[in-house]
């Protein structure tokens, strides 16, 4: 078997102890915060929908959702994202029924959908910056979901 090499009691000198202190002060957002987050947020969507490429990575903007989420701004959130696809969608829908009307490229049918098409694409990126907030905000809301 194997020998304790150290054997007899242990040393009989002073114990150290461990000591955790509480936080004195709760660390506070930057004024900007709030605004700053959600305009870059908003300019990512309009990017994805404009087909370009956006300014952050997919993931800083993971990210930044996952901040203002754990921060309570979830609602702030959803309603921005609300927002700016409906506004994208009535403008599409909108062009859609003006080109039918004229009967520029095609049948109604047709333009719609080319534009489903797209949409789909583009809610896939969307839905992955905004994965967290649906896994968090959006599932304990009841009036939400």
């Amino acid at each position: 078997m194997w020998a304790n090499k150290r054997a007899g009691p242990p040393a009989a000198g002073p114990q150290k102890r461990l000591i955790i202190k509480g936080l004195r002060a709760i660390p506070a957002l930057p004024a900007n915060y709030k605004t700053d987050t959600l305009a870059r947020l908003r300019s990512a969507i309009q990017a994805i929908q404009l087909s370009q490429p956006t300014p952050q990575g997919l993931e800083e903007l993971y990210r930044d959702c996952e901040g203002l989420c754990l921060h309570k701004f979830g609602s702030d959130i959803y309603a921005m994202v609300q927002a700016e696809l409906g506004a994208y969608t009535r403008q599409r829908l909108d062009e859609i029924n003006r080109l039918s009307d004229a009967s520029v490229g095609g049948s109604v049918l047709e333009l719609t959908t080319q534009f489903w098409v797209g949409y789909t694409q583009q809610l896939d990126m969307i839905k992955c910056i905004f994965l967290y907030l649906d896994r968090t905000y959006v599932l304990q809301s009841a009036n939400v979901a």
